[in-house]
C-alpha cells in the first residue's frame, strides 16, 4: 500500500522533533541533558545543570516529548493500525503542549531578531543562544501542521 504525502510528512515532522531533542538545544546541552540538569544529575547534565532548580516534574515532562515523539514515529509506520496518521499527530501535539508546558515555566521570552532566548533563573536573566537542536523541533512542528492541513484538504475535496 502505497504511503500518502500526509503521512510521510507527519513522519519527516515526527523524526525531525526526536532528532532535535538529541541535537545541542541551547547552552550546547539536548533535551535529555536538560531533564537531567532539571532533575538534578548534574554529572549527566553538563551544561544544563543551572536548571535544578526547577520542580522535578518538569525533567518528567522533558522525557515525555522524548517518548511522544519516538511513539508516533513508530505508530506511523504499523501498517495495521487503524488511523495511525492521526495517533501519530496526536502524539506530536502532546510533545508540543509539553514543550509549552516546560517552556512556560523556565519563562522563556523570544527575541527573534537576535534568535535569543532569556531565561529568568533564580531572579537572574541569562542569555542562551538558540542552537540546531530547537530549530529542527520547530521545523518538525511546522511540518507537522502542514501534513495534517494536507490530510484535512484531501478527505474535504
Amino acid at each position: 500500500m502505497k504511503s500518502s504525502l500526509a503521512l510521510n510528512i507527519l513522519r519527516i515532522s515526527l523524526f525531525l522533533v526526536f532528532i532535535g531533542l538529541l541535537l545541542p538545544i541551547s547552552c550546547n546541552s539536548n533535551g535529555y541533558q536538560m531533564a537531567q540538569g532539571i532533575l538534578g544529575n548534574t554529572e549527566q547534565a553538563k551544561n544544563a545543570s543551572f536548571l535544578s532548580s526547577v520542580e522535578d516534574i518538569y525533567g518528567y515532562l522533558m522525557f515525555g516529548v522524548f517518548v511522544f515523539a519516538l511513539i508516533g514515529l513508530i505508530i506511523t509506520f504499523l501498517k495495521n493500525v487503524n488511523n495511525n496518521f492521526y495517533l501519530g499527530f496526536a502524539c506530536l501535539i502532546i510533545s508540543f503542549i509539553l514543550i509549552l508546558i516546560i517552556g512556560n515555566r523556565l519563562k522563556i521570552h523570544f527575541n527573534f531578531k537576535e534568535f535569543k532566548v532569556y531565561i529568568i533563573a533564580g531572579g537572574i536573566p541569562i542569555i542562551v543562544k538558540l542552537l540546531i537542536g530547537w530549530y529542527s523541533m520547530i521545523i518538525g512542528y511546522i511540518l507537522g501542521t502542514i501534513g495534517f492541513i494536507l490530510k484535512i484538504l484531501k478527505k474535504i475535496n
